[in-house]
């Protein structure tokens, strides 16, 4: 019985605790909207970053337009600030309303217009 007790106690915080990927991608920016105007990256330090419903809205307006995912990549580049893109970017939501990120910060040699 104690087993049964532990395995179903074991089994229920872990429900709660649970997290879905939502994004994959190579590369991802809130900030830029054209990568090609990039010749290239330096990719820099890794980075992990948490942005949960009620924390607010980082990025758009209060009407929940714009979703998790976009939020937590636009605090992870802090408005684009800490970095124009983010490679290698995995997002998860997670049972608690929140999104988690991780992947690299990259800074962007741009093209001179001419």
């Amino acid at each position: 019985m104690k087993y049964f007790y532990w395995v179903t106690l074991f089994m229920l915080l872990n429900g709660c605790a649970q997290k879905y990927l939502v994004l994959e991608a190579q590369v991802v920016s809130m900030t830029r909207s054209d990568s090609s105007s990039a010749t290239e990256l330096k990719i820099g330090e890794e980075i992990e970053e948490r942005w949960c419903v009620d924390e607010g809205v980082v990025f758009g307006s209060e009407e929940g337009e714009i979703g998790m995912a976009d939020q937590v990549i636009h605090k992870a580049q802090q408005g684009g600030k800490r970095a124009h893109f983010i490679t290698n970017v995995r997002v998860f939501r997670d049972s608690t309303k929140c999104a988690s990120l991780t992947g690299r910060i990259a800074h962007a040699k741009l093209n001179e217009p001419q």
